[in-house]
């Protein structure tokens, strides 16, 4: 599965996360994977090439789908997606592809640089684990 796949290359590049965490007050969407200090969100799009009729993935075997692929998951993946940047996260939207291939993680350690857009930290109270 791309998220566990991303959680070792994470924890293999020492890198702190927090994952399935709610960080919008008052919601019920999950962050994939979350890094509060650096107020960056990280949503995995595991199914990005599902279908009817899909074949097994090269990369993990599996086959691809999931509600990122569904025109009621697509919406509520962009309300949360969009929510989440206008409460001030920088948001990162990857494939399994891309996490296979290490360019998430490239991302992700690039974005684990610095405080954020804006260089401040954001509030810790801002989210909750659940």
């Amino acid at each position: 599965m791309p998220a566990e796949n991303l959680a070792l290359q994470l924890r293999d590049a020492k890198i702190p996360f927090l994952m399935e965490v709610v960080p919008l007050a008052g919601r019920k969407f999950r962050a994939d994977f979350f890094f509060p200090v650096h107020a960056l969100w990280v949503e995995v799009d595991g199914g990005t090439f599902a279908r009817t009729g899909a074949k097994k993935c090269k990369l993990c075997g599996q086959i691809p789908q999931g509600a990122h692929n569904t025109g009621v998951g697509r919406e509520k993946n962009c309300e949360k997606l969009n929510l989440a940047t206008l409460a001030g996260y920088r948001v990162l939207v990857v494939t399994a592809e891309q996490v296979q291939s290490g360019q998430a993680l490239g991302w992700i350690k690039q974005g684990v640089k610095d405080k954020g857009a804006t260089g401040k930290v954001l509030p810790r109270v801002a989210y909750s684990l659940s």
